[in-house]
């Protein structure tokens, strides 16, 4: 490699490890970016890339994307971005610079967030936070987590090392969870506490260690959503062929689930007991169709009221719809998640809303640096009549 790349390198590297390092929003926008390609490149390469294009989500070389694996080509006149791999000059290319092949890549939907928290604090001993909100709670504890992952993987770090690697390390895995990083922790306030070599070696451990850390999660997470989905279909037959299981019955379909999965059986009994209670709505439902079918028998209504209990059938019903209503649109949208297809070209709201926040924390004022891209929602304009899409970004 030639020297004046090299100095090149390290100077685009240098200029926008201090540009992120200016003010909280700067820091948590790199960190969003970092989530996307952790651990695939060097620290020095992912500032790099990051300076050169700030709105990218995927890069590989021409070779990558080329490959009968990814089956993608390079758009003609893409300039590359240089960077150092195995001590040689190479160049990549954001996903947005390709086409060809759809090109998949798996999201964490948060649909068993509440699974997904118990099982780590299990395994780590940790107590759940009533006190406070459950991003919080998976902030706590991730963080707990990745300190005691550096403490025991790392014996010369110190002890304010460990603390900033283990919150940078949280809210990179929180980002690339698909997390609101901005409304909690963050590990800039840290930054002046150490030299510029210090925080490079710091982010390079924060980079590989979320990387395996992450891989964890994303392995529990689709198994979590897979024991989920099996006694939700076991639950609803049971509900639907009025063949309720008994509890013997029950805690032996539990510990054989304990047995194929490695999950405990109290952790797995409590996802089955909430589960039942969640697609309770189909018993109502049976019942009202019950009501309907024998109504005839019945010589008033008060008696068909006795026959049930004196429960108010229809005020049961109305609910179970509304439970139902809710429960599908939930999984409709636990469809889409799963099955998520990464965007070739990066959203147009998204692009205009980071460049928006851009332009207003670049002015003078006492606002300054204080605007952030949190979430992107499109909303329709239903009042303004027109053939075509009326869209406003909040």
């Amino acid at each position: 490699m030639k020297k004046e790349f090299i100095n090149d390198f390290f100077e685009t590297r240098d200029e926008a490890l201090q540009d992120i390092k200016e003010n909280s929003y700067n820091w948590n926008k790199f960190i969003n970016y970092w989530s996307k390609i952790l651990d695939e490149y060097s620290v020095d390469n992912v500032l790099t890339l990051y300076s050169y294009n700030p709105y990218g989500k995927i890069f590989k070389t021409f070779d990558d994307w080329n490959s009968n694996e990814i089956e993608r080509r390079i758009k003609p006149k893409s300039k590359g971005i240089p960077i150092i791999d195995d001590d040689k000059k190479v160049y990549v290319f954001d996903i947005k610079q390709t086409y060809g092949k759809d090109y998949n890549t798996w999201s964490y939907s948060h649909f068993v967030n509440n699974e997904l928290i118990k099982y780590y604090q299990n395994k780590y001993d940790l107590d759940y936070n009533e006190d406070i909100s459950l991003n919080e709670n998976f902030f706590d504890t991730f963080n707990q987590i990745s300190k005691e992952t550096i403490i025991n993987n790392y014996i010369n770090i110190d002890e304010k090392e460990v603390e900033f690697i283990a919150k940078t390390m949280t809210s990179l895995f929180l980002s690339k969870s698909n997390f609101n990083i901005y409304s909690l922790p963050s590990s800039f306030e840290m930054l002046k506490e150490f030299n510029d070599d210090t925080i490079l070696k710091c982010m390079q451990i924060a980079n590989k260690e979320t990387a395996t850390l992450y891989k964890d999660f994303s392995i529990n997470a689709q198994k979590l959503i897979n024991v989920q989905s099996m006694l939700k279909d076991n639950i609803i037959t049971q509900y639907k062929t009025d063949e309720i299981l008994l509890e013997d019955d029950k805690q032996n379909y539990i510990e054989t689930l304990q047995n194929n999965t490695g999950y405990d059986y109290e952790f797995l009994n409590n996802i089955y007991d909430n589960l039942f209670d969640k697609y309770s709505y189909i018993q109502v439902k049976r019942e009202k169709a019950i009501l309907s079918k024998t109504y005839l028998r019945f010589s008033s209504e008060e008696e068909a009221k006795r026959f049930f209990d004196g429960r108010d059938i229809e005020k049961e019903f109305k609910e179970a719809e509304e439970k139902e209503k809710a429960i599908l649109e939930e999984e409709k949208q636990l469809s889409l998640s799963t099955n998520e297809q990464l965007s070739l070209f990066e959203e147009r709201e998204v692009t205009l809303a980071n460049k928006i926040c851009d332009i207003f924390n670049s002015f003078d004022t006492k606002y300054q640096n204080t605007f952030s891209v949190r979430e992107v929602e499109l909303k329709k304009w239903e009042q303004i009549p027109s053939k075509k899409r009326n869209l406003s970004i909040l």
